[in-house]
């Protein structure tokens, strides 16, 4: 007797399915990772992250997040690093005399690599987050990032 899951189980192994043909094995665990058969400077999208069309890029010894965040303000913009992971949150709210709304994002990314902590460093400019995270031989804890 099949259960009563099983559509929807079926309905999940199909979007996992074409998750990994158009993803490959770049993705793990909803993170994009550079490495296996990607080349430096080439970009990644996030399989977890299309609202904030993130993409991580590895460039002149730096990763470097982009984030499509149009409509948001900096100090709408949280960011933290641990881990081995950034995270992006952010919640942008617009009042009016008859309407409300609020648009969140939060994405996760995980960096393949060690990261300079101390020179991390982020800037917003017309709906584009671009976050660069040195790269590092030495571990790190876990450091807020200020988004200028």
């Amino acid at each position: 007797m099949p259960s009563a899951n099983a559509p929807f189980e079926q309905m999940e192994a199909m979007f996992e399915q074409m998750r990994r043909s158009v993803m490959g094995n770049r993705a793990v665990d909803g993170h994009p990772m550079l490495g296996d058969g990607t080349h430096a400077g080439s970009a990644l999208t996030a399989d977890d992250a299309r609202d904030a069309g993130v993409t991580v890029e590895e460039r002149d010894g730096e990763y470097v997040v982009l984030a499509d965040l149009p409509g948001f303000e900096r100090e709408e913009i949280d960011l933290t690093f641990d881990d081995g992971v950034l995270t992006i949150d952010g919640t942008h709210e617009v009042a009016g005399d008859q309407e409300y709304r609020q648009r969140t994002v939060s994405e996760s990314v995980r960096i393949p690599g060690e990261v300079a902590v101390d020179d991390v460093g982020a800037t917003y400019r017309n709906g584009v987050l671009e976050v660069t995270l040195p790269v590092d031989e030495r571990a790190s804890d876990a450091v807020r990032i200020d988004v200028e």
